[in-house]
C-alpha cells in the first residue's frame, strides 16, 4: 500500500491534536445545540471536558488510518493539495454535521443522502477507489468506537437506531475522509517541499 514511512513528529501530532480537538469539538456543538446528543455529565456549553481531547485523539488515529491509502489515491491524482481544496472538503464536512441536526428526523433519507453526494463527490476522480477505502475504513471504526462509547453511557444520540448510534452517522465519517486525506497529503508535499529546498 503505502511505502513511505509514516512521519509524525512530536510537534506535528501536538498540532493535529489541538486543530482535531477544537475543531471536532465546535462540530459536535452543532449535536448538542441542535439536540442530536447529549452527555451525561456535560461542563461546558453542553459538552464532557474529555470531548475535545477525545476528538484530538481521534485525528491523530485518522491520521495514520488514512495513511494506509495515501500514497496510492497520490499516484492515482497527482498535483498539489491548495487552499482552496482544503476549504471545500472542510465545508462538506460542516455541511454534513449541520444535515444530521437538521435532518436527523429522517434517518434513512439522510443516510441515502450522504451515501449519494459522496460517491457524487468522487465521480470525476482517479483516486475515488482509495478514497472509498479510506472512507469506509474510518466510517466503520468511527461508528464502531462511538457505538461502544455511548453503550458505557458516557452520551447518547436522541434517536439511535442502529444499537447506539443513528443509521446516518456513517456519514459524517465518510464526509470527513476526503478531509482526512486532503490534509495528510498536504502535509506530505509540505514535506517534500522542504526536503527539496
Amino acid at each position: 500500500m503505502n511505502s513511505a514511512p509514516l512521519q509524525l513528529s512530536g510537534k506535528r501530532a501536538a498540532v493535529l491534536f489541538v486543530a482535531g480537538g477544537v475543531g471536532g469539538a465546535l462540530c459536535d456543538q452543532i449535536h448538542v445545540q441542535g439536540g442530536v446528543l447529549a452527555y451525561s455529565r456535560p461542563d461546558l456549553l453542553g459538552q464532557a471536558w474529555w470531548v475535545g481531547p477525545l476528538f484530538g485523539m481521534a485525528t491523530l488515529v485518522m491520521y495514520v488510518a488514512t495513511w494506509v491509502w495515501v500514497g496510492r489515491s497520490e499516484r492515482a491524482q497527482p498535483g498539489p493539495v491548495t487552499r482552496r481544496d482544503l476549504l471545500l472538503h472542510s465545508a462538506w464536512f460542516v455541511g454534513a454535521y449541520l444535515a444530521s441536526a437538521l435532518l436527523q428526523h429522517q434517518p434513512r433519507l439522510l443516510a441515502l443522502v450522504y451515501l449519494l453526494l459522496f460517491l457524487r463527490r468522487l465521480l470525476r476522480r482517479r483516486d475515488a477507489v482509495w478514497q472509498v477505502l479510506n472512507g469506509v475504513g474510518l466510517a466503520v471504526g468511527g461508528t464502531s468506537f462511538e457505538a461502544v462509547l455511548a453503550s458505557t453511557g458516557a452520551f447518547h444520540y436522541q434517536h439511535p437506531d442502529l444499537w447506539t448510534v443513528p443509521l446516518w452517522l456513517p456519514g459524517v465519517y465518510l464526509h470527513g475522509a476526503p478531509l482526512a486525506m486532503a490534509v495528510l497529503r498536504r502535509l506530505r508535499q509540505s514535506d517534500a517541499g522542504k526536503m527539496t529546498v
